[in-house]
């Protein structure tokens, strides 16, 4: 992995530093995805009084790093974080309330839910991501042995703890007996890396990556080829069960979106023996659980079957996944505590390909890219040693764990059109332009259409602005058939 730091273009101030490697490392999918990860940087600020103070600058829960701006690193006072080390114990609850009291401004963003852990880390600048091939290593049955192995002393390992003061205190006291260890790598969940200033934090978990990334790389041979049927029938075959998905997903809202990948990389590891296996090991880290549940539903299809077949194990697997979850919640939640939406989020077909839902399309893109990610952690996992997520109680906790919850309140409601398919017809000028445009600034996924195909491509564009996934069009002709919105492709690494 190449370092993006850019001295002409890194700015001197320290806070706005922080801001710039958080932003590199955000551009970078292999790295984090959809508010992944977090950052910050120990310094002084003035109170309102104008009195200087140690703080530290971190991320805002539910904030995205690679739309990080200064605003979304709000200040905490140092002195009080660190007085927390004192305390025997602290539910989450209590810790969120605390860390509250600690920002130096009252109406600053909710600090993440890790300030603890950065803050009784002794090194003043820190990055933390769930990089992919980091996780190939953390979510892995052979985990101590391979850290030694490909990071001696540089890096120790951290056994699973959910997010919070135990996790916080027992990384700092791991920290203080690996003094010469430039990051640490926690059980199914990420990366952490430190230095004396953002450029050496930020360059340190490249490097880190890096050394990881080389050690998956000599040893990952491609799946082999899946048998597939021709392109145009899958194609088609693919159209009509997502549009299934879609009915059997969203029943009650009769709004949502999902997506299709239909590459050869997805098709050939989803004919793998173990492929069944795989899909139901659990998820990659506790925050993606938040858009993809625990595990997708797995169709174990055989193009030779037929497509009725198809169907009828799409529509008799939404159900079962659906009586499936519910028992799952009602075994660690005797308390009968609201229970999120049953159907899946991701649905694999061998056979097929894999499909994405959510109820609008920033939902079902996030569901989408995490589940295609997942399968070349467990991929580089599997070459390595054996993939191994949570058990059911930690991921049921880590799932429903509050300060994570909280975090899908905070994302951008629902627009007017969000979740709807529009088609618009002789959209490539005047009124039928306008109404695409419309459409999908109201979250609409719309697919444009004309005669004239070259307008319609480049009204697609336009409706389309923007760095966030709130709406997609696609251009093409009467004549074509309208293709599915288009989202950016993991690194497929062999």
């Amino acid at each position: 992995m190449r370092s993006r730091w850019n001295d002409a273009q890194a700015p001197g101030d320290p806070v706005e530093s922080l801001v710039y490697s958080s932003r590199l490392i955000g551009q970078e999918s292999s790295l984090v995805l959809w508010g992944g990860g977090n950052t910050s940087l120990k310094g002084t600020a003035s109170d309102f009084r104008g009195r200087e103070q140690r703080v530290m600058f971190i991320k805002a829960s539910g904030a995205d790093l690679k739309d990080a701006d200064r605003r979304f690193y709000p200040p905490v006072r140092l002195d009080d974080i660190e007085a927390a080390r004192a305390h025997a114990e602290m539910d989450v609850r209590e810790m969120v309330d605390y860390v509250a009291h600690c920002l130096v401004e009252p109406a600053s963003p909710r600090p993440s839910i890790e300030t603890l852990l950065h803050g009784f880390l002794p090194r003043a600048a820190i990055h933390h991501s769930h990089a992919d091939a980091i996780l190939a290593l953390a979510d892995n049955e052979s985990a101590p042995e391979l850290v030694r192995e490909i990071y001696g002393e540089d890096v120790f390992l951290v056994p699973y703890v959910i997010p919070g003061f135990k996790l916080s205190k027992l990384t700092a006291e791991l920290a203080r007996d690996h003094p010469t260890a430039a990051g640490c790598i926690l059980a199914h969940h990420g990366l952490v890396t430190w230095g004396d200033d953002c450029q050496e934090s930020y360059e340190r978990h490249l490097e880190l990556v890096t050394r990881a990334e080389e050690h998956l790389a000599s040893r990952l041979r491609p799946d082999p080829g899946a048998a597939l049927m021709d392109e145009h029938e899958r194609r088609r075959l693919a159209a009509m069960a997502a549009t299934s998905l879609r009915g059997l997903l969203f029943r009650e809202t009769r709004r949502g979106v999902v997506l299709t990948d239909l590459s050869e990389e997805t098709l050939a590891f989803l004919g793998r023996p173990d492929a069944g296996r795989l899909s139901q090991a659990g998820a990659a880290t506790p925050d993606h659980m938040l858009n993809t549940k625990r595990v997708p539903l797995f169709v174990d299809w055989d193009p030779a079957s037929g497509e009725d077949e198809l169907f009828r194990r799409l529509g008799e697997g939404v159900d079962a996944y659906a009586r499936h979850y519910a028992a799952y919640v009602k075994r660690f939640n005797p308390s009968g505590e609201p229970m999120r939406d049953p159907p899946p989020r991701v649905v694999q077909v061998r056979g097929l390909g894999l499909f994405g839902a959510g109820p609008d399309l920033r939902s079902a893109t996030a569901a989408f890219e995490i589940a295609r990610h997942t399968l070349w952690i467990q991929r580089a996992a599997e070459a390595v040693g054996r993939y191994r997520s949570l058990d059911l109680a930690d991921a049921y906790e880590a799932e429903y764990f509050p300060p994570e919850l909280d975090k899908l309140k905070l994302a951008p409601a629902v627009r007017e059109f969000g979740g709807r398919v529009a088609l618009v017809t002789g959209a490539g000028r005047g009124i039928g332009k306008a109404i695409a445009g419309r459409l999908a600034a109201e979250g609409a996924v719309v697919a444009v259409t004309d005669v004239d195909e070259a307008a319609a491509a480049a009204a697609s564009r336009r409706s389309s602005s923007g760095s966030r996934p709130a709406a997609r069009a696609s251009g093409c002709s009467l004549a074509a058939q309208c293709s599915s919105a288009r989202v950016t492709r993991p690194r497929w690494r062999s």
